[in-house]
Order: C-alpha cells, then structure tokens, then sequence
C-alpha cells in the first residue's frame, strides 16, 4: 500500500509539472510577435525576365541522355527525369526542361535537361540553400530564392537569409547578376 501511495504522489508531480511547462510554453508562444514585414524589396525589380529574352526552340523534343549523365545507374534519377520531361516541355532558356528534386528543407537538387540533344546537367548552386526558383521558358533569366520576393511568404529576417540571386543562362554555364 505504501508503495501505491508513493508511486500516486510521483504520478501527480509529474503530471504537475508537465502542466506547467505547457502552460510556461503557451504563454512564450503567444508573447513572441509576428516578424517585420519588408515595405519593398529593393532587388525585386532589379532584373526582368524581359530583360532576358530568348527564341524557343520548336523543333522535336529530344529524350533524356542517360548514357555521360551522372546517377545514370540510378533508378530514382532516370525515373525523376524520364517522367519529368514526358510532362513538362521546355520552360527554361528557350530549349532546357528544368526539374527540381527535394533533399531536405530549404535544399534542391536541380537538373537541366537540353530538349534539342537529350544532355542533361545537375546543377549546384554555390548556396546549397534554397527557397524557390523563377525562371521562364522564353527567357535566360533564373532567380534562386524567389520566395523571398514575396512579402506574402516573407519576413525581413528571411529575406536576409535567403537574399534573391539572379543568374542567366550564358555560353552553356549560369553566370551570377549582382
């Protein structure tokens, strides 16, 4: 009998205690304030994809070249990308096929796949970090971190982390805009 007693006096501490902590956490959850938006974000308008215009290619779409493609013994891979341009046309640069892979929060994994000649390219980003890519069929221009541009999905210390990069598609490589 003592040993229910003790045990009932520990389960009642501990579910004390546990009240509490909720209670303490709920109350630092309501306290914290909602992050400052940004009025204007000063490199949304900094680069046009109109700015960056290009022909589309219009002859037929080549198929995914696995043969020199890096992961081309890996089934996931040929699967993402066989799949991937069999729904997606061209919608970068005026002949790529861009696809995109998740490897954890905030990180992409991004392939490009020319549709004149089946190549295609991983891409890496000196900033592994991502949040959202924009970009468009008819146009050179590629921007990493897209997200940040909108103040709807965006606080200022987001915006400071995941600052826009623009780039455009140049001489067969991505060359950063500053």
């Amino acid at each position: 009998m003592k040993n229910i007693k003790y045990c009932f006096l520990i389960l009642t501490l501990i579910i004390f205690s546990c009240k509490q902590k909720l209670n303490n956490e709920q109350k630092a959850i309501t306290e914290i304030k909602e992050p400052e938006k940004l009025d204007k974000f000063d490199l949304a308008q900094k680069y046009q994809f109109e700015d960056f215009t290009t022909d589309i290619y219009k002859g037929i779409l080549a198929l995914p070249d696995f043969k020199n493609a890096p992961y081309a013994d890996d089934k996931e891979f040929i699967d993402l990308i066989s799949k991937g341009c069999k729904k997606i046309p061209i919608n970068f640069a005026g002949h790529f096929t861009v696809l995109t892979k998740s490897c954890g929060m905030y990180c992409e994994h991004l392939f490009l796949i020319d549709r004149r000649n089946g190549k295609i390219r991983i891409i890496n980003f000196p900033n592994e970090a991502t949040y959202g890519f924009q970009y468009q069929a008819n146009s050179n221009l590629f921007i990493i971190n897209s997200n940040s541009l909108d103040e709807n999905l965006t606080s200022k210390e987001q915006f400071e982390m995941f600052p826009p990069e623009y780039y455009i598609w140049e001489n067969d490589n991505f060359k950063r805009l500053k």
